[in-house]
């Protein structure tokens, strides 16, 4: 079974509630150790969580207080180091663990970390494993908590999007302790999800992470084949693929000369990845993502927390809400994916109705056709019914009007997602009436606009 996992933020504590569909965080000491219980040993060496907690978050003191001047390990000095090694180590280990639970996790640590390093290319928000309903909600795709690094618009303005991803994962120790769930006799089933959530925070990993969006608009559409086929190779994503790249490089010439390139980097971990005064370009991005494991090697950080579902603790199923029944996310995260891309279509859509209004009041644009073609036009009372065909008619007004009607349904689309935070079962529900119209359909309501033959100001005067 795979981990469940959510992006990291400087709040998220151990034991805290979390919505895994929306990303959120819920109550403190949702969920606490048991006093009552024994702590675990999570290591070979005996050492157990509250050890190593109480180590990590020790205050430093002088490398002096590291030293073990035992008798005993004096004289193994002259023993044969094969025979003694092992014995040394751990007889180490067990005087440090009762003397200093710090100066132990340091030692622990001297050998370095393994790590899991993936390079990987695929649908941007499921590598980043970000929840589709945080971009509707806030706008922006940004789910470890520092900021967005990927401008919605011009990925869908352009042609061609390619994602590069270097995730790290440094082997850590994996904390496992008998865990007790608090419920509050105030919290009924109808206020519990909004309270707990449907799980808590269990862990993290350790590690870094890097992430490009390299978004390309092709100038010359006929060479759109060429420039994708010289994107793919420039950005290839296996490991020994972006260090021959990065090394030997490869003629970008139409990268440069037929795209209009912009290139998006975010990135966990590593400590300072390139200099400050360096561009980001094709090259410098590939060099990076080559390098990016070793950095991450010696400068790591928290990358995701790992979440547990509360139905996985004996004590939560005997204190939960009598009437309280599970929530099933899997189905409604693929009904809210759909919902992201025509969330993603109507925000551009609004864009280029802006626009339009812009150019027209300007004199550089015109509608298409005589306002007064068709029967009937879309009005101010139809906007809200999803089966309204009616075009939007060829006028400012009616442009505006398109315009709200636009605003209105990204409006529905984030209504429609608290609705599937409450009843994920709708996701399911086929019988169920779409909330909102179809981004195809809504398109072809619009009124249509050119440019005009002659711009205003360079026409000759009477």
């Amino acid at each position: 079974m795979s981990l469940i996992i959510a992006p990291y933020n400087d709040a998220m504590r151990l034991g805290q509630g979390f919505n895994s569909y929306t990303q959120q965080i819920c109550i403190d000491d949702a969920v606490v150790i048991d006093p009552d219980r024994f702590d675990n040993s999570v290591t070979n060496d005996g050492f157990t969580t509250g050890e190593l907690r109480y180590g990590i978050g020790a205050r430093a003191v002088d490398d002096d207080e590291y030293e073990d001047n035992d008798e005993e390990e004096e004289e193994n000095k002259f023993q044969p180091q094969s025979q003694v090694s092992d014995g040394i180590s751990t007889a180490r280990l067990a005087r440090l663990k009762i003397s200093n639970a710090r100066g132990a996790t340091r030692e622990l640590s001297k050998s370095g970390p393994s790590q899991i390093v993936s390079y990987t290319s695929r649908e941007i928000t499921d590598e980043m494993n970000i929840s589709s309903s945080l971009p509707i909600k806030y706008g922006a795709i940004g789910g470890s908590g520092k900021g967005s690094f990927v401008d919605l618009d011009k990925f869908k303005e352009s042609d061609l999007n390619i994602f590069i991803s270097v995730k790290v994962i440094n082997q850590s120790i994996n904390i496992k302790d008998a865990l007790v769930f608090q419920g509050l006799p105030s919290v009924n089933a109808e206020t519990f999800r909004s309270v707990f959530g449907d799980c808590f925070i269990s862990g993290f990993l350790e590690g870094g992470e890097f992430n490009a969006l390299v978004s390309m608009k092709v100038l010359d559409k006929d060479k759109r084949a060429i420039v994708k086929t010289e994107a793919e190779i420039a950005l290839s994503v296996g490991a020994t693929d972006i260090k021959a790249i990065a090394k030997d490089g490869i003629d970008m010439s139409n990268l440069w000369s037929q795209t209009d390139t912009t290139i998006q980097v975010g990135w966990s971990g590593g400590g300072h990845i390139k200099p400050a005064d360096q561009p980001w370009t094709i090259q410098t991005l590939m060099e990076t993502a080559a390098k990016f494991p070793d950095l991450v090697a010696s400068t790591s950080q928290r990358t995701y927390a790992i979440l547990t579902k509360y139905e996985t603790l004996q004590s939560y199923m005997a204190l939960k809400p009598p009437d309280l029944k599970p929530l099933y996310y899997e189905n409604a995260a693929i009904f809210t994916n759909s919902l992201l891309d025509a969330y993603m279509d109507y925000k551009n859509i609004y864009s280029t109705l802006g626009t339009h209004l812009f150019d027209i009041h300007a004199g550089t644009k015109e509608f298409v056709g005589c306002p007064s073609e068709a029967e009937d036009f879309a009005k101010t009372d139809t906007l809200s019914p999803i089966t309204d065909e009616r075009p939007f008619e060829a006028t400012i007004e009616g442009l505006d009007l398109a315009r709200r009607a636009c605003r209105f349904q990204m409006v529905k689309i984030g209504r429609e997602v608290g609705i599937i935070e409450e009843h994920p079962d709708y996701a399911a529900d086929e019988k169920r009436l779409e909330a909102i119209q179809s981004t195809t359909i809504f398109r072809e309501r619009l009124p249509r606009v050119k440019d005009k033959g002659e711009v205003p100001y360079l026409t000759k005067g009477p």
